[in-house]
């Protein structure tokens, strides 16, 4: 699937919230444990109503990676849940000549 099939949401509310249950990352697919922080991004696509959830590591390479993206390559902060890693490891092999 390109870039092109995603979409942009309709509305998107996005919260740091503590799990009252376990949740996986729909990035690195660990477990959220109970107590823990993470982000839940709940919203609208044309696809229909989602929620996703993020730990709080991912949140920080995700927003990290975004920063210097934008730094060092002038791109916009568009990103796509569970897509964080595939960037970044396009981005290490397209600018940093890294095979990751």
């Amino acid at each position: 699937m390109s870039r092109n099939d995603y979409d942009m949401p309709v509305f998107c509310n996005v919260r740091e919230v503590i799990a009252r249950r376990p949740h996986i990352c729909g990035e690195c697919g660990r477990i959220v444990e109970r107590g823990h922080r993470y982000e839940r991004a709940a919203g609208k696509w044309d696809h229909g109503l989602a929620t996703h959830h993020t730990c709080a590591d991912c949140v920080a390479w995700r927003d990290g990676f975004i920063d210097a993206r934008r730094a060092v390559c002038g791109m916009d902060d568009r990103w796509y849940f569970g897509e964080v890693w595939a960037d970044i490891r396009e981005y290490c092999r397209e600018f940093l000549g890294y095979d990751a």
